[in-house]
């Protein structure tokens, strides 16, 4: 929420957007997953998810000038 108070108090606009990663394999979600997240966290996800697809949801933010 502080976030989003933020930049629209700068005249950001937000759009959410929502994604699917897909991967062609095990390897590629697991590297992936490493990168994003801390270690830990990172064993659990690897450990317990079950596809090689992951949805995922981000803000686009932009400001027309």
């Amino acid at each position: 929420m502080a976030v989003e108070r933020f930049w629209s108090l700068q005249g950001w606009s937000r759009r959410p957007v929502d994604i699917v990663w897909r991967f062609d394999s095990v390897d590629d979600f697991e590297s992936v997953v490493r990168i994003e997240f801390a270690p830990e966290l990172a064993d659990v996800i690897v450990r317990e998810h079950a596809s090689l697809e992951v949805d995922y949801a981000v803000n686009l933010w932009f400001h027309s000038y």
